[in-house]
């Protein structure tokens, strides 16, 4: 009579256990496993996604500007500020998820006026030629989150994409790229 309890009593625990493990988890699409990574080895000069505000200060000082911090509903609520550095060419959206919170890096933009280069050597002024030789391994496959014209790498969240204009870059963004 206990074996059978205790068999009876093994058999609920495995069914309970089969019944809430899921039995084939959705693998990850290409694009999502190379925007994983690019979320931890990718840069522009020594700027990093979740790099802290005041590191960034070390980095390029004060920034020119910082806009109000608000408050975004969408996605993951995060309370942003856009920090401008305008003569080293770059734009800082940073994030938290206090109001009072230090920042961090979400979104990249390097401007023209930005002489820093991509980790792997791509600047403002490289031709697409020289873009698509530096990523081409990493390419986006689904690049439907990037404008026309452009040459997108990773996904939506993160994303490395460069803009051109007469056939060079003009516009770098790394990071965050969904409003």
């Amino acid at each position: 009579m206990k074996t059978s309890v205790r068999i009876l009593a093994t058999a609920c625990l495995g069914a309970v256990i089969l019944s809430s493990t899921p039995l084939h988890a959705e693998e990850p699409t290409r694009d999502e496993t190379i925007a994983a990574k690019l979320a931890k080895t990718e840069s522009i000069g020594k700027l990093t996604l979740e790099m802290k505000g005041p590191e960034v200060e070390k980095l390029l000082g004060a920034a020119d500007s910082k806009s109000k911090n608000v408050h975004e509903e969408g996605g993951g609520g995060e309370w942003v500020q856009t920090w401008k550095f305008a003569k080293q060419g770059i734009e800082l959206r940073m994030g938290s998820e206090k109001e009072k919170e230090v920042k961090r890096i979400l979104l990249i933009t390097a401007k023209p006026a930005c002489k820093l280069a991509t980790a792997r050597g791509v600047k403002i002024g490289a031709t697409k030629e020289e873009v698509e030789k530096a990523y081409k391994d990493v390419k986006a496959t689904d690049a439907s989150f990037a404008e026309e014209g452009t040459f997108a790498v990773g996904s939506i969240s993160p994303g490395l994409v460069f803009q051109f204009k007469d056939g060079k870059v003009s516009t770098i963004l790394l990071g965050e790229l969904g409003d």
